[in-house]
Order: structure tokens, then sequence, then C-alpha cells
């Protein structure tokens, strides 16, 4: 998987997930956001959650391949924000290792796969 984003967009949507995400939980992929593309759409959606609230948020990419991949919610967001205001590559491995760059940094993350990650509900209209 493939995907790249504009820092300000990104930074903006980590911080608002890492909100609901818990830091410290027994369950590992809870302290992690979902990151979510669609190719057909050039969207990329992040969704955190800690079992009582979730919260999901949809970007636009500059481009993306679909997949989906979880990473630690402070770690990345901590390096987004600190990144300077320009297009972030972030390209996942089959291993769920992220590698996230931004013109002459480059950081590398510990993912974990995206079905270990519970479902928020769906709501329809009554």
């Amino acid at each position: 998987m493939k995907l790249t984003v504009q820092q300000a967009i990104l930074s903006a949507a980590a911080q608002r997930v890492q909100g609901v995400v818990d830091k410290k939980n027994t369950i590992p992929v809870l302290s992690n956001i979902l990151i979510e593309t669609a190719a057909a759409t050039q969207t990329i959606r992040l969704t955190g959650t800690n079992l009582e609230t979730g919260l999901s948020v949809t970007i636009p990419a500059i481009s993306c391949e679909d997949g989906a991949v979880t990473l630690p919610a402070q770690k990345l967001t901590e390096i987004v924000k600190e990144l300077p205001d320009a297009p972030i590559e972030l390209t996942i491995d089959e291993k769920a290792w992220a590698t996230l760059e931004c013109r002459k940094s480059t950081f590398h993350l510990a993912g974990l796969p995206f079905a270990d990650f519970p479902n928020l509900p769906t709501f329809t209209d009554a």
C-alpha cells in the first residue's frame, strides 16, 4: 500500500482521531489508528476507538492505492505534526511496516494488521 497526502491535512486528522485512542491499553491495536485508503475516490479514512467511543475522519489524498493498516496513534501524530508543510509519502509493506517520507526525513513505524482492529457500528437513516 502506498499513499501521498498533504502534511497539514494528515496532521489535523490524526490529532482529532488520537483524542479517542487509549494511550495505555491491554489490547495493543486500540493504541493505533486504522488507516484505510480508497483508490477509486482518492480518499484516506483514519479511525480510532477505545471500545466506548469511536471517531472516523475522511481526508483527500494526493494519490493512494487500496489498502489498510493500523499505526501507533501517538507516534504517528507526533511525527506528522513536526514535519514541514509538504506532501508526505507513506508506504506499507506486507508485514505492516510503514515508511513515512517527507522531503529529507524518513521514519519507520511498526504497524499491526488491520484485521485485528474492531469495527465501529454503522448507522442508517430511519
